[in-house]
């Protein structure tokens, strides 16, 4: 199977983008990532034709807008118009993961500062381009940039990126119940290594298949599957079955990189 490709956000990966003419290189990504993975960059403030340097932008408002802070330049409408626009390209380019920048108020995945009346500020809200990337993509494994530089949040990453790809295949062929239960057993491993109680809920429900189209199915399954592989104690399991039975991460590219990142290679 061909490289994985992994969304990430420009400055991350030590390109000067940022407002103040900065980077914010995390090392891991080159250094480690680069070796199984193919990088797949983007800034979105640089793509709706902001310069480097520029002035810095924020959310404000109860349904947030983006806007200059200084200008009061309203960004809010090309960057969701681009924002659809780059969300459909990836699409095409089959990207299986996505490291943003955290408190962005374009990439940040979770608790971006957003303005309110009066100057108060809340941290609850999401980059515009993280919010159209989470509604392109329901299940696309999503990381932060702090995450990313612990060795959890990393094998969190490479497992589910990886099993994105898979089941991303499997999703594009012909549905067959069959198919479905074999996909299954392939993944159970990984599956009860993160959370063996919900492991245990989605082998009952895949033992009395309930009917319907191949999407509601599909889709029935995705919600389980990717919800057992987010479980925040997910990542410590996979590390203790690496070191058990690292034949479990069936992907040579997988299994490379978690023991890169666990130093056992």
């Amino acid at each position: 199977m061909a490289r994985l490709r992994l969304g990430v956000s420009s400055c991350l990966l030590g390109e000067t983008v940022r407002y103040d003419g900065g980077h914010k290189l995390r090392a891991v990504l080159p250094e480690i990532f680069a070796e199984e993975m193919d990088f797949v960059p983007t800034c979105p403030e640089i793509e709706i034709g902001l310069g480097v340097p520029r002035e810095p932008i924020r959310l404000e408002g109860e349904e947030p807008r983006l806007v200059a802070a200084a200008s009061r330049t309203d960004h809010t409408r090309a960057m969701t118009a681009w924002g659809r626009r780059r969300t459909r390209e990836l699409r095409s380019l089959g990207i299986a993961g996505y490291v943003l920048k955290e408190r962005s108020p374009s990439c940040g995945p979770r608790r971006v500062e957003v303005v309110g009346a009066g100057g108060t500020v809340r941290r609850n809200g999401v980059g515009l381009f993280a919010a159209a990337l989470g509604a392109a993509f329901p299940h696309l494994p999503v990381i932060g940039d702090e995450a990313i530089k612990t060795p959890p949040g990393q094998i969190a990453l490479v497992v589910r990126a990886f099993a994105y790809r898979r089941w991303r295949h499997f999703a594009g062929g012909r549905f067959l119940p069959n198919r479905l239960k074999s996909f299954h057993e392939e993944e159970t491993r990984l599956l009860q290594s993160a959370n063996p109680e919900q492991a245990e809920s989605l082998a009952r429900w895949m033992a009395r298949l309930p009917e319907g189209t191949a999407g509601q199915v599909c889709g029935a399954f995705a919600e389980r599957f990717f919800g057992i592989l987010d479980s925040p104690a997910a990542a410590e399991g996979w590390k203790r079955l690496l070191t058990r039975r690292p034949e479990a991460f069936r992907e040579e590219g997988e299994r490379r990189l978690l023991l890169r990142i666990l130093n056992l290679r």
